[in-house]
């Protein structure tokens, strides 16, 4: 619901809308995957979407979220 919403804000010019309306579909997809710890490809799919609909998002959020590497021993993280 929230990815339709937002496709059909983007198609107004409504970039602010359609980004946060992206956050939420993210936010969902992140509730959503912690109840799946019996279905491991399941949640990875979720949090894959998940990251995918943030990143699509956070340039075009007030204020805007910026991507960040962390270094660490296992490679760099991912932030905003």
């Amino acid at each position: 619901m929230w990815v339709d919403r937002a496709d059909e804000a983007a198609a107004l010019g409504h970039v602010l809308t359609a980004a946060e309306h992206r956050r939420r579909a993210a936010l969902t997809l992140q509730f959503g995957q912690f109840v799946l710890n019996d279905d491991p490809p399941r949640r990875r799919a979720m949090h894959d979407r998940q990251c995918k609909l943030y990143a699509q998002a956070a340039p075009d959020l007030l204020p805007p979220a910026h991507r960040v590497d962390v270094p660490s021993a296992v490679g760099d993280l991912p932030g905003y």
